[in-house]
């Protein structure tokens, strides 16, 4: 279910490009998120509002990368790009997570993991390229693909900084936090839609 929710996310964003502005396509998910687990909110708000004081700055940070950064550079870049490219590109983030991981967390990287790595690295580039080497000499990235590329990024560096998330919320709890964040910056994104994305 998550694999199929997950690419059914760049499959959408690529068919409404053309009816809804990227930001606006992040902020109405994100607003529309908010009011389905506002029930938990209301029930532990005073323990998410103290959490976020004591947590501020990992909070904000977390919650930027994980919800704002990530979709809203996505759906922008799939503007320019197609789904494929996209999903094919953003297969990448599990080898970035791990290198990640060693420079953040200090974790060390398994035979397992480098033999997984190298399997999953000749894999994207195989898919890439279509199956004939000779196509590497004329492979070109568009900026919807760099978009794509820095959205994973993105999600890749927030699963490595969450292992520092506050350990006084449970997991409902530290993304209805996520969905507070978003919430407050939704009417910003608007603003910003309409001018940098109007006709």
């Amino acid at each position: 279910m998550c694999v199929l929710f997950w690419s059914g996310n760049f499959v959408l964003g690529r068919f409404i490009k053309d009816d809804i502005s990227p930001i606006e396509m992040a902020s109405f998910r994100w607003f529309f998120v908010t009011i389905i687990v506002s029930p938990i909110l209301i029930m532990s708000y005073k323990k998410i509002i103290i959490s976020l004081k004591n947590n501020f700055f990992i909070m904000i940070l977390l919650s930027i990368l994980g919800i704002s950064a990530f979709n809203t550079i996505l759906y922008i870049g799939l503007t320019m790009t197609t789904a494929t490219n996209a999903l094919i590109i953003n297969s990448s983030i599990p080898i970035i997570v791990l290198f990640l991981s060693f420079i953040i967390l200090k974790q060390k990287i398994s035979l397992n993991q480098t033999l997984g790595i190298v399997v999953s690295t000749l894999g994207v580039i195989f898919l890439i390229l279509k199956g004939d080497i000779s196509r590497i000499f004329s492979l070109e990235f568009n900026n919807g693909d760099l978009l794509v590329i820095l959205s994973s990024l993105t999600w890749a560096l927030y699963s490595v900084v969450v292992k520092f998330k506050p350990k006084d919320l449970n997991d409902f709890e530290f993304f209805c936090n996520n969905c507070i964040f978003r919430f407050f910056i939704f009417i910003a994104n608007i603003f910003i839609s309409r001018l940098y994305f109007r006709e």
